[in-house]
């Protein structure tokens, strides 16, 4: 008779679906990124420095952030939101206002969605070494 497989907590497949869908995410979100990068580096005007120091931090930043979410989701989520925050600081000095509509925090959601993810992963191991009471 063959071994019987522990159940997963529906914590870890709750965590398992939401690490899916973040890749999933990541994945056409670095797609656009890639598209409008080529396109805007493709034109007649080349980005300022002070513009190459935005480009940086988004889309350069929250897309190296999401490629390492693939590998290495917890540092991934926070180098993308990180980046993400750091440009939001960086457009509040260098245009005196936060740039406008969700867009930019969307491309960055799946960062956010791999840390959840994690925390979802470390809760469920605590319940199984710990028992349901640890919830």
């Amino acid at each position: 008779m063959p071994p019987v497989k522990a159940p997963r907590s529906r914590l870890r497949e709750a965590a398992t679906g939401v690490r899916r869908l973040a890749s999933a995410w990541a994945a056409v979100n670095l797609l656009l990124i890639l598209i409008m990068l080529v396109g805007e580096l493709s034109g007649q005007h080349m980005p300022s420095a002070r513009e190459w120091l935005g480009l940086s931090l988004w889309p350069i930043g929250v897309g190296v952030g999401l490629v390492v979410c693939w590998f290495r989701p917890r540092a991934g989520g926070w180098l993308t939101l990180g980046s993400l925050a750091a440009f939001y600081l960086w457009n509040l000095a260098a245009v005196g206002g936060l740039p406008r509509g969700p867009y930019f925090a969307l491309f960055a959601a799946p960062g956010a969605l791999y840390l959840l993810a994690e925390w979802m992963s470390g809760r469920a191991a605590r319940q199984v070494t710990q028992g349901p009471s640890a919830a």
